[in-house]
């Protein structure tokens, strides 16, 4: 470890000690704007400050947020769903509140505690996680208009702590605001003091997608967390040090462009496959040293489930049944997905109703995404019930989707006839073939490309390679049971186009 780290280490150890347990939040006004947090008239800057109850900063600590109305990107001004309520933050952050770390769009993402739409703007972000001072910040930017009172709530979580809410308004005029946020400790669990904890929290913070921090080279971070987390092991945490393992997949890789006048620049940054072989094997360290970890399970299930269907249920079934309250919501899409691929329609039917139940501000529970896994469900006369608009199979609903997108997205072929029986006139949208290819039924594919191109618009140039690339990405991601369906598709795909082209 480098001096300077042993420096910040040992500072770090100073402040966690001093913390004691007290509960409190308090919200504190700063007079002066750091310049770098100048912002346009429409724009709001935030800063968010995190202590313990003595008044030391808590550095690395995880700090969401919520506004309503959200935060509408320029290009995109229309919503799609109702806005989220202050209050999801508290469940989210209930949940999640001791793995805080494996959450965000540009951190760790893959069981996201939210879902965020860049169509819909942002209504629940994550910052950048405290530096050292226990200081974050964000500007919230309004392209359009700002809205005239803007509602605010915002958490910060530590591992060993208590989450610590704050929520504010901000008024029209107001560009600048900052708050404090006061944290306790928890006394059930045992937070360890450790320069490893130091160095998981810099990396963390450091490859955070939203920093501007990032080293050249970051698969150096990636050996430092390993490191951290063989000291971890040597000081028996055994606990703390599969954390660590458990967030080494996600430091990022550095993209490289070849520039004829620099030679090699750096592009950008993005992260490995999960399911490399090597972030397979670490997690499953992760899980060797720490078997208890609901999370890690959650993980490898996930990533790697079993290759049996019926296995792959039974599984889960058993997770959840350890807390669901624990549960991330690809555990409950997961399930919903592999009832479905079972066969059985009344428990997958049961587990998108018990999903909603859990988390009804989902995205996935109110927009046009619930109302195609739905239709995988209805019946075609409660389909026509709920979405052909007096009579009219061509109307499009509040989400701008005609009922033929349902249809033939959740793969339901007796709809898909009933529609084209009842009055299609129209060509399609031409995004009908990807919703075809996004069903995953060969007999939907089937269904479309045999349709008059009249009604389709499906064109004679087309070379289909958009669906072919998309059916590939499932087939490499695909369990052994689905590889031989969506490989069907593909071959329906080109077989359909040679046949065109003659």
């Amino acid at each position: 470890m480098l001096k300077s780290d042993t420096q910040k280490a040992c500072s770090f150890l100073a402040v966690m000690s001093a913390v004691i347990a007290i509960s409190t939040i308090t919200i504190s006004v700063y007079a002066a704007t750091p310049e770098y947090l100048v912002v346009r008239e429409r724009d709001a800057a935030i800063v968010i400050d995190v202590v313990d109850e003595q008044g030391h900063p808590v550095p690395f600590a995880e700090v969401w947020r919520v506004v309503t109305p959200r935060v509408r990107p320029g290009l995109f001004p229309s919503t799609q769903g109702p806005d989220l309520s202050l209050e999801y933050l508290d469940r989210v952050a209930g949940r999640y509140r001791d793995v805080p770390e494996f959450a965000g769009s540009f951190r760790p993402g893959f069981f996201p505690a939210h879902v965020d739409s860049i169509g819909s703007g942002r209504a629940f972000d994550t910052l950048t996680p405290t530096n050292e001072d226990g200081r974050t910040q964000e500007v919230l930017k309004y392209e359009t208009v700002r809205p005239a009172l803007i509602k605010a709530k915002y958490v910060a979580l530590n591992f060993g702590f208590v989450p610590g809410f704050v929520s504010f308004d901000l008024h029209p005029g107001e560009n600048t605001h900052s708050e404090k946020i006061v944290l306790k400790r928890d006394q059930s669990i045992k937070s360890p003091s450790a320069p490893y904890v130091y160095i998981f929290g810099r990396i963390r913070r450091d490859s955070d997608g939203n920093s501007d921090r990032y080293k050249d080279d970051p698969e150096s971070y990636r050996n430092e967390l390993i490191e951290a987390a063989k000291a971890a092991e040597r000081a028996g945490d055994f606990t703390y040090a599969a954390r660590i393992y458990s967030w080494v997949p996600y430091v990022p890789t550095v993209i490289k462009f070849e520039n004829t006048t620099n030679g090699i620049r750096t592009a950008g940054f993005t992260r490995e496959d999960e399911r490399s072989q090597r972030n397979i094997d670490i997690l499953n360290k992760a899980r060797e040293i720490d078997p208890t970890s609901i999370y890690i399970q959650m993980k490898q299930l996930l990533l790697v489930p079993p290759q049996n269907n019926q296995e792959r249920i039974k599984a889960l079934e058993k997770l959840i049944s350890k807390g669901k309250n624990q549960m991330w919501p690809g555990v409950f899409k997961a399930l919903e997905a592999y009832y479905n691929a079972a066969g059985d329609k009344e428990h997958a039917y049961q587990m998108l109703k018990s999903y909603r139940e859990f988390e009804p501000e989902d995205p996935v529970n109110q927009t046009d995404q619930y109302e195609t896994r739905l239709t995988k469900y209805l019946s075609v006369k409660e389909f026509i019930q709920r979405h052909v608009a007096a009579g009219d199979p061509d109307q499009s609903d509040q989400y701008r989707h005609p009922p033929i997108y349902y249809a033939v997205r959740a793969g339901r072929v007796d709809i898909f006839d009933w529609l084209l029986e009842h009055g299609i006139k129209t060509p399609l949208p031409s995004y009908v073939l990807m919703q075809a290819t996004l069903s995953r039924s060969p007999e939907m594919l089937r269904r479309v490309l045999g349709t008059d191109p009249a009604i389709t618009g499906i064109k004679s140039t087309w070379n289909f390679a958009p669906q072919i690339f998309q059916l590939d990405e499932f087939i490499k991601n695909g369990l052994p049971d689905e590889v031989a369906k969506l490989t069907e598709m593909k071959e329906n795909l080109r077989a359909y186009s040679a046949n065109r082209a003659n």
